[in-house]
């Protein structure tokens, strides 16, 4: 069989994608009320795994799991066997097929992952992954599709619509996309002086173009096939294979607070209380380019109460800043902020010594009872029977409101570097590429080989500054090339505390 495509022509660069891990779907259906597979032992699909790095970090942390990658560019799974064998994994299996013949017995599994496929496919492939997911699906399993939504994707439907014409009389990649960039940028300096709103969708169109990778940039805006869909035409889609609506994988993209209480009744009277239509609503008053949407079978008992005492058993980190920490021993309100400036405020004496110890150890994991434990011991009282309800009703709020991370295990996450240890997956892989994966499940760049061999000297045996002068003693000796302006210890002392921050050091 021909599995020859354009992603063998060009490789399509992956990574970790946070919201869309076995770990946050886990954290989502205990959330949202159904009983999810334990991660340690889960059995996970993901159609489309490009060349694994996705799903390669589970099967390393979870030797008893079973991981199954299915793609149909033979050169992403080929680059995914080797990872495999060069990481020693033994309990993942990465398989070369188009989904429309893809067959695995009568396997089931917990959790599925379609991520960045659907809308980029022909309706009959469309109609392969639902069917194999309905097969494939355990069940109490959890399967998330993302999908490029309405009303958001007609923007981006219209600039690839230009640009695919304007980049029709060039033949090879790299003049496609300077030309489809440049066209863009055409336009939107031409527009640059009307007051209009084709203005703007330009100056964000061109902002989106030209943070892309241009591997990216050629398969998703210049690529034969974009067919965003609306919510409601998903679900319609799932239902037909009897998987209904969980709820978004980012808890955040289900939050229905609105700015005012006017604008809050109008829309209870939209939706009137029916959830399906309530989501598709919020599309249009969110602009929603993008979802991330969770299925399960249709006879599933979803009860659809949400209750702060799911957090008992996932582990919270939280980093969060406040001007005023000196004043959580009393009752002033004091703010609480995240680095994009989003926050709230709180005058608990017992929440704001939480938040303020917690986030003194990010990106460390505590469950709840430690949290309240921390916060007693900061404020110097003797826990009462309504401190943890306290506290879990508020970091539920958090989270709805993207304040707070929360994970389904604690990891050995460390924040010390003075003897830094890097997380030996990644260590591992350092050997073989620059971008890799961290414990909070996101992606680190590392600058260079002179990065490279610094983080692989961090073992935890020798201390920051011996490692610094290891590295140096390199560059005078010519064995690693430093071109840089910067000086090489204060580019090491930031690249340890990034490390450290995005979870890349372990006990």
């Amino acid at each position: 069989m021909d599995t020859h495509t354009p992603y063998d022509d060009v490789f399509y660069p992956t990574g970790i994608h946070q919201s869309v891990t076995v770990d946050r779907l886990y954290v989502m259906g205990k959330i949202l009320g159904v009983k999810p597979t334990p991660i340690e032992t889960a059995t996970v699909l993901e159609i489309g795994c490009g060349d694994g790095m996705h799903i390669l970090p589970h099967a390393w942390r979870h030797p008893q799991s079973k991981v199954v990658g299915l793609d149909y560019a033979s050169t992403n799974i080929t680059k995914a066997v080797e990872c495999k064998s060069h990481l020693s994994i033994d309990n993942i299996e990465f398989i070369c097929a188009d989904i429309q013949d893809f067959t695995y017995s009568d396997y089931k599994f917990d959790y599925i992952i379609v991520h960045g496929l659907y809308a980029w496919v022909h309706d009959s492939i469309k109609e392969a992954i639902l069917l194999k997911c309905k097969e494939h699906l355990s069940e109490n399993g959890i399967c998330v599709v993302s999908y490029n939504t309405m009303p958001g994707g007609h923007i981006r439907l219209m600039t690839r619509e230009i640009m695919r014409f304007h980049t029709q009389q060039f033949s090879t990649t790299k003049d496609k996309v300077r030309e489809a960039r440049a066209m863009i940028y055409f336009l939107a300096k031409a527009n640059s002086g009307m007051q209009s709103a084709y203005k703007y969708i330009l100056q964000e169109e061109l902002k989106r173009i030209a943070s892309y990778p241009d591997a990216a940039f050629i398969h998703d805006d210049l690529g034969e096939i974009y067919t965003p869909i609306s919510f409601t035409d998903f679900i319609n889609h799932a239902s037909k294979h009897s998987l209904t609506y969980l709820g978004e994988a980012d808890f955040v993209e289900m939050n229905d607070e609105m700015p005012n209480e006017e604008i809050t009744q109008v829309f209870k009277n939209l939706h009137k209380g029916d959830l399906l239509q309530k989501e598709q609503y919020m599309d249009y008053l969110r602009y929603r380019r993008f979802r991330q949407t969770m299925l399960v079978h249709d006879h599933t008992d979803l009860k659809r109460v949400i209750d702060s005492c799911f957090l008992d058993s996932l582990f919270i980190s939280i980093n969060l800043t406040t001007e005023t920490p000196t004043l959580i021993y009393d009752n002033s309100v004091v703010q609480f902020k995240d680095e994009s400036g989003k926050g709230m405020g709180t005058d608990s004496p017992l929440v704001k010594a939480a938040l303020v110890t917690v986030s003194a150890q990010y990106p460390k994991r505590f469950n709840t009872k430690e949290i309240v434990e921390m916060a007693n011991k900061t404020l110097g009282l003797e826990e009462s029977p309504t401190d943890l309800t306290t506290v879990q009703s508020v970091l539920l709020k958090m989270y709805y409101a993207d304040l707070i991370e929360v994970y389904a295990e604690r990891a050995e996450i460390s924040i010390d570097t003075e003897k830094p240890k890097l997380w030996e997956y990644a260590k591992q892989l350092l050997e073989l590429r620059l971008n890799i994966p961290t414990q909070n499940n996101v992606m680190y760049h590392v600058e260079g080989n002179v990065e490279r061999e610094f983080l692989k000297l961090c073992d935890g045996t020798a201390h920051f500054r011996e490692n610094v002068e290891a590295i140096s003693s390199l560059i005078s000796s010519r064995e690693l090339d430093w071109q840089k302006d910067e000086d090489v210890e204060e580019f090491l002392l930031k690249s340890i505390k990034a490390c450290k921050k995005s979870g890349l050091l372990s006990n």
